[in-house]
């Protein structure tokens, strides 16, 4: 019997697996639901992200934040689309900027030690540690970029390395230097953002002078000296980037080169140009993006248009991104886009001060893009945690008011079989159901849908798989890294666990709801469901329910979670 279930089971499985990747195909982008609900960045009651920045195939997350999901981490994080972890011990303070260079990540901040190393405002990581640049600098570095293959750092300070350098400063891998007499003038002379276009690397912040060049708020430096870049813009320039063939500026603005610009202009190298009329309040960060600049800010319309702090800009409108962003005063401060891994190519990131993306909760980061949603199970429990599902199967089993078990099944016999997890979910057993939310990994190594919805339809059967205890569970399936169902302790052959079966055993009670099966080959630890009622006088039981798991310790064990038992007593 185990032998043909195996091969049915194998053969069907690569069935789904075929068929599901066939029909997977891009979505229209959106925000991803539930992605950084519990995985948003939290820890502090100011906790918000300044910075965002890819570094070997991983996306770093910098800011003032102290816990990543359930990570505690300080002021940095990185994410792999799957899970966060920690940047070493991290840094002391916040953290404003991210860059990388030479094969490094650049970090820049409110900090003065790194991995418990002093640093003093910038910080470099090689993948494993950090490292000081140099003596640092003697004030906040608010901005990174490189230019002709040096590091440029701009911020609040007034020396780096000990070199006089007026809030800009270069970084050649051994030593600093000065940029000219640096950037100054102004109630806040501070470098807030730079940007390299057509060969020449631009400036924006709060200053006013450029070396000896009368600027306003944003200047240009070929290498040799600075420049003004037209009359400028009469307030802060806060983000710039380059779309179009030409430099966009972003800030608290609503003049550039004296033409009417709210918050946002761009340079074609001799002239500024508005974009549509603009913003209603600032614009602090700006990234090209699928042929599309995408602007972000404190704004809540563009071009007239309702726009919740995001937009995008086609070239001749603007357009509102869904619902955007929302919170108690909401504000985007970062973006970043970042192939995931959860499909359909890159993702725009955005990272900021707010609680929701698109209506649903999204802490301090979120993600707009397209995903392919997985459609079987067995591409489920393959896939990385946080891959979007959209599956139907058949309800086998409700264990409690929030989790039930939904199974994969031809004619009435099951192939495979997962644990689903919704609040509220008003399903019954022997019913299909249609299922989406995203695929997560418990605390006992069971894979799971987290879902959002499930829709309960006609009815349906599916047929508990006869086996023996000792088959319970069985061994991994597609379980590499952070992917797949681990097995069990001594598990062999195709994974089982969510899928309803059938065992038959020796009865040992532990209390109303808890029992142990010996069928003379193992021993399977049973939990009865809600209105399964455990007698005490049975000898021998007979049990339909869902095969689970148990972790105890790095072990992890097969569980039954019983919807029906018949037990036998022995008379007196």
């Amino acid at each position: 019997m185990r032998i043909v279930y195996g091969f049915l089971v194998a053969v069907v499985v690569f069935a789904f697996l075929v068929s599901g990747q066939a029909v997977l195909a891009q979505c229209s982008p959106d925000w991803a639901r539930d992605l950084f609900a519990a995985e948003g960045l939290g820890g502090a009651t100011y906790a918000y992200v300044n910075s965002l920045c890819v570094f070997r195939g991983e996306l770093y997350a910098g800011g003032t934040f102290l816990a990543a999901g359930n990570v505690p981490v300080s002021y940095i994080a990185r994410w792999n689309g799957t899970s966060w972890r920690g940047v070493g011990s991290g840094v002391n303070g916040y953290v404003q900027a991210m860059c990388e260079y030479n094969g490094e990540l650049y970090a820049g901040g409110h900090f003065t030690s790194a991995g418990g190393v002093e640093v003093n405002f910038i910080a470099r990581w090689d993948g494993e540690s950090w490292h000081p640049v140099g003596s640092g600098t003697d004030g906040p570095v608010l901005s990174l970029c490189v230019y002709n293959g040096e590091l440029y750092a701009g911020g609040a300070f007034t020396t780096a390395g000990g070199v006089s350098t007026l809030h800009i400063a270069k970084w050649n891998g051994s030593s600093w230097s000065a940029v000219g007499t640096g950037l100054d003038g102004g109630v806040f002379p501070y470098v807030f953002a730079l940007c390299v276009y057509n060969g020449e690397l631009y400036a924006g912040g709060g200053f006013q002078l450029a070396g000896n060049v009368p600027t306003s708020y944003i200047a240009r430096w070929n290498g040799e000296s600075w420049q003004a870049v037209s009359s400028g813009v009469n307030n802060f320039v806060q983000s710039l980037c380059v779309f179009d063939g030409k430099l966009c500026a972003g800030g608290d603005f609503t003049q550039a080169g004296g033409v009417p610009a709210a918050r946002i202009a761009c340079w074609d190298g001799s002239s500024w140009q508005a974009l549509g009329s603009g913003m209603n309040q600032s614009v602090r960060a700006l990234r090209e993006f699928n042929g599309a600049l995408y602007a972000a800010g404190a704004f809540t319309s563009a071009g007239g248009t309702a726009a919740n702090r995001i937009a995008k800009w086609d070239g001749n409108y603007w357009q509102a991104l869904g619902e955007g962003i929302g919170g108690d005063y909401p504000v985007v401060y970062s973006l970043c886009d970042y192939d995931d891994g959860l499909g359909a190519g890159k993702a725009l990131y955005a990272g900021g001060y707010f609680s929701s993306a698109g209506g649903y909760e999204s802490f301090c980061i979120a993600r707009w893009g397209c995903e392919t949603a997985v459609t079987s199970i067995p591409q489920a429990k393959q896939s990385f945690d946080n891959r979007l599902v959209n599956l139907t199967g058949v309800v086998s089993t409700l264990a409690t008011g929030q989790v039930f078990y939904v199974s994969e099944v031809i004619g009435e016999a099951q192939v495979s079989g997962i644990r689903v997890e919704l609040s509220d979910n008003n399903i019954d057993p022997g019913h299909l159901v249609s299922v989406t939310g995203r695929v997560k990994t418990n605390t006992n190594g069971e894979r799971y849908i987290r879902a959002w919805s499930a829709q309960s339809g006609e009815p349906a059967i599916a047929k508990p798989v006869y086996m023996t205890a000792k088959n319970l569970g069985g061994g991994p399936f597609g379980f590499a890294g952070a992917a797949g169902q681990t097995g069990v302790v001594d598990g062999v052959g195709l994974n089982n666990i969510g899928l309803l079966v059938r065992v038959c055993g020796r009865f040992t009670q532990i209390d109303d709801q808890t029992f142990l099966l010996d069928d003379g080959g193992a021993q399977v630890r049973c939990i009865a469901t809600p209105g399964v009622i455990v007698g005490p006088t049975w000898h021998y039981v007979a049990v339909t329910g869902v095969c689970s798991c148990v972790r105890d310790g790095q072990a992890v064990y097969p569980q039954l979670i019983v919807n029906a038992a018949q037990g036998v007593e022995f008379p007196d």
